[in-house]
C-alpha cells in the first residue's frame, strides 16, 4: 500500500492552464528532492505520454481518457469510490471524488473565480462548481491553497477550521537556456495567458492605443471562452499593426519571448496566485501587473502593480524604454523570484503527507 494517491484524472494536457502547471511543477519538485514517502499517480494515459516522469518517478495507476466533463467526473467517481491502495488521497484538481470512509483527503484549491466571478462561466459549469467545490472543501481533512488570498476566501466563505489550510506555494519552473530568437522585430512587451474574460486582453488592448508607436504587445496562449472577441478587438484596434496574438507557443520560444522583452504585462482581474509573474521574474523580465486578486501578494516589491486605468499603464510601458529602471525592475523581480523554489515547494507539501500518515 503506498502512502498517498494523486489524482490527476482531471488533467487535460496543455489545456488545464494554471492548475497543471502548478501540480506538474509540484510533483517535479516532489520527485527531484526523492521525498521518503510512497506516492501513486492516478491518472489517463495521455497524461502519462505527456509527462513521462510521472511513471518513473512514481507509482502508477492508469485510467482510460474520458472525452468530456460529465465522463470524467464519473470515471473519477467510480475509481475512487472502492479506492483501497493507500490510505490518503490528494485531488490536485480543486474538486474531489469520493472516497471510502476513513481515507484521509487532500484537495487543492486553486481559487474561487466561480464565486467572486459567476459571469466568466457557462451555467452547467457554475453550476458543476457550486456543488463540487463546497462538498470537496467540507470532505476534506486538509485545504491546501496557493496563497493567502485564496486561503482568506476559503475562510470567508465556507465553514471550515483555520487549522485545515495549508498554503503551498507553487515551485516555479528554472529557467531554460535560450536558443531560439523571439522573431519580434520591434520593442514589446509580453502577455502570456489563455483568452478567458477575467484576463483582461481587451484592456491590454486599449492600453496599446495610448503607448507610443514603437512598442508592440505580444500575446500567447490558447484559446479561451472570450478568443474571438478578443481576436475582434485587435482587429479593430488602432494599434492593430502592433499587436500580436501567437498561440500556444514551445517552452523555447516562450523562453525567448521572456529574455527579448521591455515587460510582462499582467492585467488580470483575478488570479489565485499567477505563476506567469514569478516565472518572468525568474528570468529577468520586468513585471507589471494589476492589483487585483492574490496578485499584489504575489508581485511583492518584485514588480509594479496599477490600478486598472488605460493612462496609467501606458505610461509605465513608456518608462520601460530607460534602461535604468527596466534593470532596477529586473534585479528586483529576481530577488523576489527566489523567494519560490522548488525545495520549499516540495517540503511543503510532503509535510501535509507526513502530518496525516502521523494521525
Amino acid at each position: 500500500m503506498t502512502d498517498v494517491s494523486i489524482n490527476l484524472m482531471w488533467l487535460r494536457p496543455g489545456l488545464t492552464g494554471g492548475s497543471e502547471n502548478f501540480a506538474i511543477n509540484l510533483l517535479k519538485a516532489i520527485a527531484e528532492h526523492k521525498a521518503r514517502i510512497n506516492i501513486e499517480i492516478v491518472a489517463p494515459t495521455n497524461v502519462f505520454e505527456a509527462y513521462p516522469f510521472l511513471s518513473t518517478e512514481f507509482e502508477t495507476k492508469i485510467t482510460k481518457v474520458q472525452s468530456n466533463r460529465v465522463r470524467r467526473v464519473v470515471s473519477e467517481n467510480l475509481v475512487f469510490r472502492n479506492h483501497r491502495s493507500s490510505s490518503m488521497v490528494h485531488h490536485m484538481g480543486g474538486t474531489a471524488a469520493r472516497t471510502p470512509s476513513g481515507t484521509k483527503a487532500v484537495t487543492t484549491i486553486y481559487d474561487l473565480q466561480f464565486l467572486e466571478y459567476p459571469e466568466n462561466f457557462s451555467v452547467p459549469k457554475k453550476l458543476f462548481l457550486g456543488k463540487a467545490v463546497p462538498a470537496a472543501i467540507k470532505g476534506s481533512d486538509v485545504v491546501c491553497v496557493t496563497s493567502k488570498f485564496v486561503a482568506e476566501s476559503v475562510l470567508t466563505r465556507f465553514d471550515v477550521p483555520e487549522s485545515s489550510i495549508r498554503v503551498i506555494k507553487p515551485s516555479i519552473a528554472a529557467p531554460e537556456i535560450v536558443r531560439d530568437k523571439s522573431g519580434i522585430k520591434t520593442p514589446f512587451v509580453m502577455f502570456p495567458a489563455v483568452t478567458w474574460p477575467h484576463k483582461g486582453h481587451k484592456f491590454l488592448i486599449k492600453v496599446m492605443e495610448l503607448t507610443e508607436s514603437d512598442v508592440t504587445l505580444v500575446l500567447t496562449g490558447g484559446r479561451g471562452q472570450a478568443h474571438s472577441e478578443v481576436m475582434q478587438c485587435i482587429s479593430k484596434s488602432k494599434a492593430t499593426n502592433r499587436i500580436v496574438h501567437l498561440g500556444s507557443v514551445p517552452s523555447t520560444r516562450l523562453e525567448a519571448l521572456y529574455a527579448e522583452a521591455l515587460a510582462l504585462v499582467f492585467p488580470s482581474e483575478y488570479e489565485g496566485f499567477g505563476q506567469p509573474l514569478i516565472e518572468a521574474m525568474a528570468r529577468g523580465c520586468p513585471v507589471l501587473s494589476s492589483d487585483q486578486g492574490a496578485i499584489p501578494e504575489t508581485v511583492g516589491d518584485g514588480g509594479v502593480t496599477l490600478p486598472k486605468d488605460e493612462l496609467i499603464w501606458a505610461e509605465e510601458i513608456s518608462k520601460l524604454k530607460n534602461k535604468s529602471h527596466r534593470e532596477n525592475l529586473r534585479k528586483r523581480g529576481i530577488l523576489r523570484s527566489k523567494q519560490f523554489t522548488s525545495t520549499e515547494a516540495a517540503a511543503s507539501q510532503v509535510a501535509v503527507y507526513n502530518s496525516m500518515i502521523a494521525l
